[in-house]
């Protein structure tokens, strides 16, 4: 079987049937690829995905007890059956009649993995103009060499490419178990791995951002578990960078990486938790190495980084802050 396409599944009832046609209509026979759909405790009846299932043989669900979406991927890992692996998420869809050429551009080159385009999709607001063109395919280069100079935008999320099954099941590469920042962390991990990649000028992966308040709003419910999360990934980007088996221009991008991070962390942490919260987190980014911040940005960011690397000042303006917008 040439590819396998894991798609954790929890209640996606209302979504999950634009994703399985845009997954069926491909140039690639049904019998050479598996759709695997990971239920994930859904306490909805998943009838439309049931549907699907009795139709079309190469669509197989493994239900779970809610684990989250990392576990539910990891359980997708160790049911794959194909050469190829590719991540989907169960409310998006993808570009009709490329899995075929994909797999070719891929395997013609003998690649890890190759990156391609992803589209967001903006309710109420149009498409950017369409790009496919298969010819268009960058030189091959390792993981670390893409990363750092890269021939298109690098995204952190996992359904901007397809891997070599053998990269993740030889490496014993896996999710860790966090709510967020779980593709950046993957993908840190699998770079190093990726001896030989390109880059595929066609937009495959549309994004639905459908969510983005409520996802906004868990963050701000789960801020302490968004905090651990991250700094659990800056720490692991630090460990990198002193890695001396990682390149030089590799540790350089992965000090950016983790400055840029930090600085998110610190802005989400000052909107959305207590005082004390984000003051502890300040001094943790600091024991870690990762402050003072460069300055760096616009007017707006250059400020908000010099104060976040005041240790007296920061925590003043983030109380000033919540003087004017209480914590729910």
């Amino acid at each position: 079987m040439k590819l396998s396409i894991i798609i954790p599944y929890y209640n996606a009832e209302a979504w999950i049937g634009p994703m399985l046609d845009s997954l069926l209509d491909q140039d690639l026979p049904q019998e050479d690829y598996e759709i695997i759909v990971v239920d994930d405790g859904s306490t909805e009846e998943p009838v439309t995905l049931r549907r699907y299932m009795s139709a079309h043989p190469n669509i197989r669900c493994h239900r779970q007890k809610n684990a989250g979406v990392s576990m539910a991927r990891n359980t997708g890992l160790g049911l794959v059956r194909g050469e190829w692996i590719w991540f989907c998420d169960s409310d998006d869809y993808v570009r009709p009649q490329v899995l075929g050429r994909l797999l070719t551009i891929a395997e013609s080159r003998q690649l890890d993995l190759l990156w391609f385009n992803a589209v967001y999709v903006r309710p109420g607001k149009p498409l950017p103009a369409e790009k496919c063109d298969f010819e268009a395919v960058s030189p091959v280069r390792t993981g670390w060499e893409y990363v750092v100079n890269p021939p298109a935008k690098v995204g952190m999320a996992v359904w901007r490419y397809l891997v070599r099954s053998e990269i993740l099941l030889s490496n014993g590469l896996r999710f860790h178990d966090v709510t967020y920042g779980e593709g950046r962390w993957f993908q840190l991990e699998l770079v190093p791995h990726v001896q030989r990649t390109a880059h595929v000028d066609v937009d495959v992966y549309y994004y639905v951002q459908r969510q983005t308040s409520i996802m906004h709003g868990q963050k701000r419910k789960n801020y302490a578990r968004f905090a651990d999360n991250m700094f659990q990934y800056l720490e692991a980007v630090t460990a990198a960078m002193g890695d001396a088996s990682v390149p030089a221009e590799a540790r350089k991008y992965l000090m950016n990486r983790r400055d840029e991070d930090a600085y998110t962390l610190l802005k989400d942490l000052w909107q959305d938790c207590p005082v004390a919260f984000s003051r502890q987190y300040q001094q943790k980014l600091k024991a870690l190495g990762a402050l003072p911040l460069r300055i760096t940005g616009g007017g707006k960011e250059r400020f908000n980084r010099f104060l976040m690397n005041r240790p007296v000042l920061w925590p003043l303006v983030c109380r000033l802050y919540r003087l004017r917008h209480p914590v729910s």
